[in-house]
């Protein structure tokens, strides 16, 4: 008896409070409605069997359009907004493509092939890893979907990376290995952005700087080149100069067939010549030249005096 006078008067209570839960629509097919009247948002809770929360999905009810899932610490996890003022957002890790249990230590972790329509922005480094021997290729699509170039870059210890044209050949190659070098094929310009052909293999525009040396198999062309000298031979017009007498260079012209300190004709065709250092010394011969006319000078006024 006591057991039917409660149950009665539960029904009594729920039909004189008439529960929030009478407008929830629970249908056997299609979309599931829960309804909420007063202003806030409405929690739903993922209960274990020893009765502890391990998630909440909250829902506003008002005009902001949010939707949040934390863990079952009351962290964020998800948020999803629909107003445009808030963007959505991800706290942790993001894994497409996959169902995994294991983290990743990425924020987003993609499996399979991913396509931005627009800008990527990273303030860190971006990493793309391929797990099986050979390479992995990028490709750069315009509009109408067709393949403007391509990078491909190898995940073996060759270390290579290769730019490539729309007809699959190969422009520029990077290369870790120094075992064989990177290259660039065609036109090279550095210094402008420039989108015309300068029918040169490599253009510089402006100022650049060589720590090195510069091999050029072929000939040079330059409206100027300067080189920096570090000591000039003035020291021959100073008093304590001794200068070679000319019969003394007249041997060393007959033995050598060169002019003293001037390198030989074969020493030239094997090992080239310094620009600067050979300008400077051909600048000594002329005022060790210039001596031995003010020299030679003197001597025939002497004469002429003498015969007068």
């Amino acid at each position: 008896m006591n057991k039917l006078l409660t149950i009665a008067s539960v029904l009594i209570f729920l039909s004189l409070n008439k529960l929030n839960a009478q407008n929830n629509e629970f249908p056997n097919s299609g979309d599931t409605k829960i309804f909420q009247n007063a202003t806030g948002f409405r929690a739903y809770d993922v209960i274990n069997r020893n009765n502890h929360t391990v998630s909440r999905l909250e829902a506003t009810t008002d005009g902001s359009g949010q939707l949040w899932l934390k863990d079952e610490s009351g962290n964020y996890k998800v948020i999803i907004k629909s107003h445009s003022s808030i963007p959505s957002a991800i706290s942790g890790e993001l894994i497409l493509g996959d169902f995994s249990s294991i983290s990743k230590n990425r924020k987003l972790f993609v499996y399979g092939t991913a396509e931005f329509t627009g800008k990527l922005y990273g303030q860190s480094d971006v990493e793309i890893k391929q797990d099986v021997s050979g390479y992995r290729a990028f490709d750069v699509l315009n509009r109408n979907n067709k393949i403007v170039s391509r990078l491909e870059a190898t995940t073996d210890a060759s270390g290579q990376m290769w730019l490539k044209n729309q007809n699959g050949d190969l422009k520029v190659r990077l290369q870790s290995n120094a075992s064989r070098p990177s290259f660039i094929a065609g036109e090279f310009v550095v210094g402008s952005a420039a989108s015309t052909l300068r029918n040169k293999q490599f253009y510089v525009e402006g100022d650049s700087w060589l720590n090195g040396r510069l091999d050029v198999n072929g000939n040079l062309r330059t409206k100027e080149v300067k080189v920096e000298i570090f000591n000039g031979p003035d020291y021959v017009f100073e008093s304590d100069y001794k200068l070679r007498e000319l019969i003394e260079v007249e041997q060393y012209l007959k033995k050598y067939k060169h002019l003293p300190e001037v390198p030989s004709a074969k020493e030239m065709e094997n090992d080239g010549i310094e620009v600067g250092k050979m300008n400077m010394l051909l600048l000594k011969k002329i005022e060790e030249l210039t001596l031995y006319q003010i020299e030679l000078l003197k001597r025939i006024e002497k004469l002429e005096n003498t015969t007068k």
